[in-house]
């Protein structure tokens, strides 16, 4: 995977400031947000577009106003590796897994909301039979506890939930998409195996329905426990390796501009 031109996503702070005006009023936080500009990298993108041209400010027509950017076609002519790889197999992480998980929580103190999930639960192994549906619980596991932000362990709520595992892009957009329509009260947790397992249950993490305030210390652990063996050092060495040299790409690409 290569990089977005400087072109399609700037790495300095733009030179327009911010609308210092919101609802019909001074914002008194503008000077700030110009000031405080972190450059968070760019997306990924499976093809070089440093030579291509700037994308086009073409609109598609539609009858009832703007529509869509037209998009320029890929320069191989096919559809992006994206579609047919999951998020975590563009990945060589040493702990990657080829699957994401797909955790559906229920209430423990509802029995409405239990009821429905063990609906959700047969529905899932009848409608999608290929995928992996596991255990359902009505206990709390793992790091699928509730925690207040005050950490206060009396008074955490254990959250039950049943796991699903999900093999193929396919799979993962059609249970996306079922779940969207049929997930009820429930809330669901949807995230790939990176091998980072705190920032897949948190930052790699996408919801639908209510967040789940999930207790992830164990999983830090579990994380650190890995970091100390001696595949986790030699990894840690390889990131360090690599951090070094985006620091000096970025360093001497900012030097050209």
């Amino acid at each position: 995977m290569t990089q977005p031109s400087s072109a399609d996503a700037p790495a300095t702070a733009p030179a327009a400031p911010f609308d210092p005006t919101y609802g019909g009023k001074v914002n008194p936080l503008a000077a700030s947000y110009n000031a405080n500009f972190f450059d968070y990298g760019a997306p990924l993108l499976s093809y070089d577009v440093e030579s291509l041209e700037p994308l086009p400010e073409v609109r598609q027509p539609r009858a009832n106003g703007r529509g869509p950017w037209v998009n320029p076609p890929r320069p191989d002519g096919q559809l992006s590796p994206y579609y047919g790889k999951l998020f975590n197999e563009h990945y060589d992480h040493p702990r990657v897994s080829p699957n994401w998980d797909i955790h559906i929580y229920h209430k423990p103190n509802n029995n409405g909301e239990r009821e429905y999930a063990k609906k959700v639960h047969s529905a899932l192994r009848r409608e999608f039979p290929e995928i992996g549906t596991y255990t359902f619980y009505e206990v709390a596991i793992g790091p699928h506890v509730s925690r207040p932000r005050d950490r206060d362990a009396a008074n955490r709520e254990p959250i039950p939930m049943f796991l699903v595992e999900i093999y193929t892009t396919e799979q993962l957009g059609a249970v996306f998409s079922y779940l969207v329509q049929n997930r009820g009260p429930l809330s669901i947790l949807i995230h790939p195996h990176t091998g980072d397992q705190v920032a897949d249950h948190s930052t790699h993490a996408t919801w639908l329905g209510n967040k789940v305030d999930l207790d992830l210390d164990g999983l830090r652990l579990s994380d650190a426990k890995w970091r100390a063996t001696e595949e986790g050092q030699e990894w840690s060495k390889v990131e360090q390796e690599r951090a070094a040299s985006k620091a000096a790409a970025q360093a001497k690409s900012q030097e050209k501009a």
